[in-house]
């Protein structure tokens, strides 16, 4: 029990992002979810390292990656997913597609669908765009675009 709860915290954290940084911190953090869940789910990931982000910008990106691999796990029946972050004409761009069974269009509207809002909100904050398209029996892709803030403040 104690160890769940640590994990929880650590989980809750930005520790990761700060002690070994983006990139590393999102596939610690997939690889720790993928191994909790219990069944086998493939990953293909790819961060480009030219992405420039502040750490709000970070945090805000690491958060999503969060709550779409939890809803993958709890709700997709995926077995592989594919996790991308690229720079594309001064914006961060990360797509995370699921092989899953997709998401209703209703489910992705409902008012208790806290983790979907939250992670609008948080790109939102940014000026950024949040998307999720789900096609029955193919899928769910979650796209966000996020114009990039340097790590100095400058665009």
């Amino acid at each position: 029990m104690i160890e769940s709860l640590e994990d929880i915290i650590s989980d809750l954290r930005a520790g990761p992002i700060e002690e070994l940084g983006l990139s590393p911190a999102i596939e610690f953090l997939v690889e720790k979810m993928l191994a909790r869940c219990g069944r086998q789910i493939s990953v293909d990931l790819h961060i480009e390292a030219a992405v420039n982000m502040d750490s709000e910008q970070e945090l805000a990106i690491y958060r999503v990656v969060q709550e779409s691999v939890s809803n993958i796990i709890r709700h997709s029946e995926a077995t592989s997913v594919q996790i991308n972050l690229f720079t594309q004409s001064s914006q961060a761009v990360l797509t995370i597609q699921d092989n899953g069974i997709g998401m209703p269009k209703q489910d992705r509207l409902k008012d208790s669908a806290f983790g979907i809002m939250g992670m609008r909100e948080r790109i939102d904050f940014f000026g950024g765009t949040f998307n999720i398209k789900g096609l029955p029996k193919e899928g769910t892709l979650v796209k966000v675009t996020l114009p990039l803030k340097q790590k100095d403040g400058m665009i």
